[in-house]
């Protein structure tokens, strides 16, 4: 009577310890899934991508503006030197995606935003970063109209012939895709590894999102 009471408990035990080691499994499945989904923030086959960073970090932050908005320009002033550090850490990897929103000026400066990402690679964030410097003191449409893609060519030592071609991707169809494809609702939007960060000038908020 003992020893198949013995069995009964040891039995109890085996399938105790079963169905534990089960559901311990499929949890660090699960967790093992989720981090290796690849989230997708490009929208176009022959886009050129330029990283400020090491391009084998695994976080990725996305900045999704326009050069004519004056509070992109704000972000890049008040939160880029943020991530610019975590950046240098080697905590993340950081690209632009221009977009066409709100004047000429915004046309125009996303074609050379293309045109420098696909013929300038190197050059890329020196001349971004200038233009939205510019964005923050002066309207960019009215300095377009002086002259302004002429002293950005001779400052940045530019290919004149290059800049000024029609771009390789239609910016207005690249704006479409990455609207769409991220639900693009305003400027400036902050995508970290494939989500969209509520506030994107939470600096927090975007710390909370990397792995």
């Amino acid at each position: 009577m003992m020893s198949r009471k013995k069995g009964f408990v040891f039995i109890c035990i085996a399938l105790i310890i079963i169905l534990l080691s089960f559901f311990i499994y499929n949890y660090l499945s699960k967790q093992s899934s989720k981090d290796n989904l690849q989230f997708q923030t490009t929208f176009m086959d022959n886009e050129s991508i330029v990283y400020l960073g090491d391009e084998t970090v695994k976080n990725e932050l996305l900045f999704v503006f326009d050069y004519s908005c004056i509070w992109c320009s704000r972000w890049i002033d008040e939160v880029f030197p943020h991530v610019k550090q975590l950046v240098d850490d080697g905590k993340i990897k950081f690209r632009t995606q221009s977009m066409v929103f709100l004047d000429a000026a915004s046309l125009q400066l996303s074609e050379l935003d293309q045109n420098l990402k696909q013929e300038e690679p190197d050059k890329y964030f020196a001349v971004f970063s200038q233009m939205m410097n510019d964005g923050l003191k002066e309207d960019l449409e009215q300095l377009l109209a002086n002259h302004y893609l002429d002293e950005l060519i001779t400052n940045h030592q530019l290919n004149e012939q290059i800049i000024e071609a029609e771009p390789k991707i239609d910016v207005i169809h690249l704006t479409q895709n990455y609207t769409d494809g991220l639900t693009i609702e305003s400027v400036p939007t902050v995508i970290v590894n494939g989500e969209k960060i509520d506030d994107p000038f939470d600096i927090k908020e975007i710390e909370s999102l990397l792995k």
